[in-house]
């Protein structure tokens, strides 16, 4: 993580440097940099999802709730990723509906789970 920290620190520093004579050279820098975290945060998703999987053998949850909360996580970090490069590149609007996008996504994911807490609830009420 620290030397993810320190690209990051140094990529900052040298489109700050680059961006009055090659603005257009610092998107691809920060697109490519993004590309590179996404990469290093997919190997730190695969280690979340092998304690997962530990979890799910362990303790008796359905995996399909548990594929859904993932989905919802994965859908997340996706949609901050595009979002940020929208913005970066001076498309707010576009970065905004996208989110709007995501929001109402997790929203539809979510009901599954949201209906199943719910009747738990109602059962423990009754």
């Amino acid at each position: 993580m620290l030397q993810i920290l320190i690209v990051v620190v140094c990529v900052v520093i040298s489109c700050f440097l680059i961006k009055k004579e090659a603005p257009a050279f610092v998107s691809v820098i920060v697109l490519i940099t993004g590309v590179f975290i996404s990469i290093y945060m997919l190997r730190i998703f695969s280690v979340i999802t092998g304690y997962i999987n530990v979890l799910i053998n362990n303790i008796d949850i359905e995996k399909g709730y548990i594929k859904i909360v993932m989905k919802i996580t994965g859908l997340s970090i996706a949609t901050q990723f595009v979002s940020d490069i929208c913005r970066d590149n001076g498309f707010n609007a576009m970065a905004s509906q996208l989110e709007l996008m995501c929001r109402i996504s997790i929203v539809m994911l979510g009901m599954p789970v949201i209906i199943a807490l719910l009747e738990m609830v109602n059962r423990c009420l009754k």
